[in-house]
């Protein structure tokens, strides 16, 4: 098979593995017992346990809202710009660094439950698997039969800007159960069913800033803020052939970054041997392409799927897809296991395409 071809494939691929990385999310509701000592953040996420035992993870991309005892509902905010303070939950901007003048949202002793829409890794990565599984089957079956012949996300609802006035339809105003806790005499009022505003009798303008002591910020830190955004991964792996014309060896090094806790972009070094039908022996350089989909309840485990390539002027295309999953015995480790990742190497000097079928393991750290 030309490589020509095999570059517009594996460019299907990774298109494949954008357009899927919006399609899955969980979705949860619960009550929240005690909310000021639930709504904590360990080791980059907070996991809220319903009154029945359900677990509701929260990380820093989680869309939230809060539900209040009188049933109104706040508007659906991303959980890694809350701000704790002594009253309650405000809202940053996300070009603020701080949590000094952040939009108050609710109090503590307001909440009653919570929504959660977090995104799902390990079922958006099964679903991309299975597409690029059907593809790969097609390429294997053209490359066998006939060799050298060529062949929507919604976006999250607008949240106001700080002092901003509420936009969109607008219900009649209700008065909530009694005044605000450390700020002063003012009332919380709910305008319409989603969006809650303080108001009146704190300080010369009639706003209300919830103090923010030594002990409270942001709800994440900012080490737990850009590792869900951007974090660097360095890895290793080394594999064997389980079906191939022959025997074969390879093995790699790589690094590179993962982009908001899914997609892998990584530069490495990989060497490749064969002895047996075809002997070779080649170290390339490799680009590498992959999704690591977490699971929201179970961070400590990931499904993973995506590929090496390379060009050289020994080795006119080397494709490696691979399939598997990701275990963390540690936090920040992680030792992954792929039974099955299709290998194609085209030379240049002849000899011809080459498919074969490996395993490997793999051990790898993020920071």
């Amino acid at each position: 098979m030309r490589a020509a071809t095999l570059t517009r494939l594996s460019l299907l691929m990774a298109g494949l593995l954008g357009v899927q990385s919006l399609a899955c999310t969980h979705t949860a509701d619960g009550h929240v017992d005690d909310p000021r000592s639930a709504l904590v953040a360990r080791r980059g996420i907070v996991q809220l346990v319903d009154t029945d035992g359900s677990s509701m993870p929260v990380a820093p991309e989680t869309q939230i809202s809060f539900i209040a005892k009188d049933g109104s509902q706040t508007d659906s905010v991303q959980a890694g710009l809350l701000c704790r303070t002594d009253w309650g939950l405000t809202v940053r901007e996300e070009r603020m660094s701080s949590c000094l003048g952040a939009s108050p949202l609710i109090a503590w002793d307001d909440i009653d439950g919570v929504h959660t829409d977090t995104f799902d890794g390990a079922a958006t990565t099964a679903i991309a698997a299975g597409a690029v599984i059907v593809l790969v089957a097609v390429v294997f079956a053209l490359s066998a039969g006939k060799g050298g012949s060529k062949s929507s996300s919604s976006s999250p609802p607008p949240r106001r800007s700080s002092g901003s006035t509420p936009t969109g339809d607008v219900g009649p105003p209700s008065v909530a159960r009694g005044p605000l806790s450390g700020g002063g005499g003012g009332t919380t009022v709910f305008i319409g069913p989603r969006v809650i505003v303080p108001i009146g009798g704190y300080g010369t303008s009639g706003s209300y800033a919830p103090r923010v002591t030594d002990d409270d910020g942001t709800l994440f830190t900012r080490t737990d803020l850009r590792r869900a955004t951007v974090r660097g991964i360095i890895g290793l792996d080394g594999g064997a052939c389980v079906l191939s014309p022959g025997s074969c060896f390879s093995a790699g090094i790589r690094g590179g970054v993962r982009l908001y806790n899914l997609a892998e972009l990584t530069l490495g070094l990989r060497v490749i041997q064969g002895w047996g039908v075809h002997d070779y022996a080649r170290a390339t350089p490799v680009l590498g392409i992959a999704m690591h989909g977490e699971l929201p309840n179970f961070r400590g485990f990931a499904l993973s799927l995506g590929g090496q390539f390379s060009r050289t002027a020994a080795m006119d295309f080397y494709a490696n897809l691979l399939l598997g999953f990701r275990i963390a015995p540690a936090t920040h480790w992680w030792i992954g296991v792929f039974p099955i990742h299709p290998t194609y190497l085209s030379w240049s000097d002849g000899r011809g395409d080459l498919w074969t079928i490996q395993s490997s393991l793999d051990l790898s750290a993020d920071f």
